[in-house]
């Protein structure tokens, strides 16, 4: 006990960075990219100033001056040029997020890490994260269960390092994990975003990814912000299903 515990000791000079128990560098930035098939130029926009939607074409070179900056890793948003209910223009070989990851992989190879968010929002005409009952305006979560599957699945034979499901649907995580298993993707790994508030603090990513939805909200699978041990269960079965890194 003080006076012989003096915990100033260890808070001056050389020391005090000597004993850091957490350092931020840019080796942990992950870059975000938001690459539009309906664009030949970049697109700003005004909700996140300097950030620009990317027309496909020019994804690797965007993802270069990233690698340039030692940022060592991307992840990738896509716009299609068609959507509907069912958010089908997310899963094709030749679809927005599987060309620019084809792109960066061509131009960069290991010496860019490719990341893919997995979800449907950005792909449905309705701007929801699942399939939805129309007639009952609910989003529907088991059905939608199988098309995050060959969602990222596509990504993976694409190319992508690691997929990243953001949907909020519950059992996503482990039919991920079974999809890319059986289909000789057992080396990718699955970045969860484990707890995921609905908050108007996604308001720009939503003009940033034209995911804003035509009806209701996201209460009914995105957490109510009031929740916190709500959320460690959350990331705890994220990662009983099989998650390898979880994210708030």
């Amino acid at each position: 006990m003080f006076p012989q515990v003096r915990m100033r000791r260890l808070r001056s000079g050389k020391i005090r960075d000597m004993v850091r128990e957490t350092s931020l560098s840019v080796d942990d930035l992950i870059y975000p990219m938001f690459v539009d098939e309906n664009i030949d130029s970049p697109l700003a926009m005004s909700s996140m100033p300097g950030m620009s939607r990317l027309p496909v074409k020019m994804a690797a070179d965007d993802a270069k001056e990233a690698a340039d900056l030692g940022i060592p890793a991307v992840i990738l948003f896509g716009i299609p040029s068609t959507k509907d209910e069912k958010g089908s223009s997310a899963w094709g070989e030749d679809d927005v997020v599987q060309r620019a990851v084809r792109e960066i992989k061509n131009e960069l190879g290991k010496d860019m890490y490719v990341i893919t968010d997995v979800c449907l929002c950005e792909y449905t005409s309705h701007g929801h994260c699942g399939v939805v009952d129309m007639e009952h305006e609910q989003i529907l979560n088991d059905p939608t269960l199988p098309l995050l599957g060959k969602t990222a699945v596509s990504h993976a034979l694409a190319g992508a390092d690691m997929v990243a499901p953001s949907g909020m649907m519950d059992g996503m995580i482990s039919t991920i994990r079974d999809a890319l298993d059986e289909n000789n993707c057992k080396d990718v790994p699955i970045m969860s975003y484990a707890a995921k508030y609905s908050s108007a603090f996604y308001g720009p990513f939503r003009e940033a990814a034209d995911s804003g939805y035509s009806f209701g909200d996201r209460s009914s699978y995105q957490m109510d912000p009031a929740n916190s041990d709500e959320a460690i269960r959350e990331a705890e079965l994220d990662i009983l299903e099989g998650a390898d890194v979880i994210m708030v």
